[in-house]
């Protein structure tokens, strides 16, 4: 696994800071593919997604936005009506809706 060692501003993203930030996630990206054979990059944090289109194009692989794909993910469930397991993951036997309601602000 390979890391820019860069903490995510949860505040801010990469505002200001994309040229740093762009040009450490390039060379450790180009490095991996080239020393490893890396044929996928896997953005993460999701907080990274700002680089993605950046990524894609400066590099000869695939690279993965997470977040997007969760969110894609998410629309094609509801849209065709699929969900999880019932066999692996059963209703619970006594519904606490309201202790989730609860905890909405």
């Amino acid at each position: 696994m390979w890391s820019i060692n860069s903490r995510p501003d949860l505040e801010e993203l990469l505002e200001v800071k994309e040229h740093v930030i762009f040009e450490k996630l390039d060379q450790e990206t180009l490095e991996a593919v080239e020393e490893d054979g890396t044929a996928v990059i896997i953005l993460g944090p999701t907080s990274m997604h700002q680089s993605h289109s950046f990524l894609q194009q400066a590099l000869p692989v695939s690279v993965i936005d997470p977040g997007l794909i969760g969110y894609k993910l998410c629309e094609i469930f509801l849209e065709t009506g699929l969900s999880h397991s019932k066999t692996a993951f059963p209703a619970p036997q006594q519904p606490n809706n309201g202790l989730i309601v609860s905890r909405i602000p």
